[in-house]
């Protein structure tokens, strides 16, 4: 049995036509088409037919392509005479302006369609190729997991280290103060302090009068340094004025 060959794609997409069932007795109802309307249609219908002939580039083939149209449009002409057509239809819609301009609003809005699932394509692939690099990162990760996981089971059914072993046979030996050997400070003898105030009022009367004695003779003694300060200040200066720089420094210095 041969199998039936696939349908080719069409070239160009095409809208699936839509049949609506609609009564005899509503369409009886409907207005004839208007005179201006049937000469907007003879108009888009002759401007078709003059793309196809000039898509032809043989004369001949030009000459005859337009006489089949031109017989096809004049009985679509006829037939369109008698027809009637919807209300709610307007004279626009049959316009070749308005057509091309509809048929130019649709062209974009595709082009922009397939342009935005173009990305959407791209963004998918990049999103695929970054899941399946992280899938292989996430298979490495727990093939490492598992190889842990045997390897500390190994090491743990296996023997400890000598170093180990011998920490562990070793006494710990506590560091308590009797342990570590430490010597406790003999006790303070506290009875020097017991003393009464009566005792000790003598003793602080004569420290009381040599610290007054000390501070007199600190005064007479600071004074007599403020004077030795002011009388060296007063002989540089007579120095300075009659003296040369080197005898200066001479006498300064001794």
């Amino acid at each position: 049995m041969v199998a039936e060959a696939a349908a080719p794609s069409p070239k160009y997409l095409r809208l699936a036509p839509k049949r609506k069932r609609i009564p005899q007795e509503i369409i009886e109802k409907w207005p004839m088409i208007s005179a201006p309307v049937l000469d907007q249609i003879s108009v888009v219908l002759r401007r078709a037919k003059d793309a196809i002939v000039l898509s032809r580039r043989d004369p001949q083939k030009q000459q005859e392509a337009d006489e089949v149209l031109h017989g096809v449009i004049r009985k679509l002409e006829r037939h369109f005479a008698n027809t009637k057509i919807p209300p709610q239809s307007k004279a626009h819609q049959f316009d070749l302006n308005h057509i091309a301009a509809q048929n130019e609003r649709v062209y974009r809005e595709l082009t922009t369609t397939r342009h935005r699932n173009q990305l959407l394509d791209e963004q998918i692939k990049i999103a695929a190729a970054k899941l399946k690099e992280e899938e292989e990162t996430l298979s490495k990760v727990k093939e490492n997991k598992l190889q842990w996981q045997r390897r500390w089971k190994a090491q743990g059914k296996k023997q400890l280290h000598p170093l180990l072993q011998e920490a562990e046979s070793l006494k710990i030996v506590e560091d308590k103060p009797e342990d570590i050997g430490l010597r406790k400070a003999p006790p303070i003898d506290t009875a020097l302090f017991d003393i009464s105030y009566a005792d000790l009022a003598p003793l602080l009367q004569t420290l009381r009068l040599n610290l007054e004695t000390m501070q007199n003779n600190h005064a007479q003694i600071g004074g007599i340094s403020d004077a030795v300060t002011e009388a060296q200040v007063a002989l540089d200066d007579v120095v300075f004025k009659h003296v040369q720089g080197e005898q200066y420094d001479a006498l300064m210095n001794y």
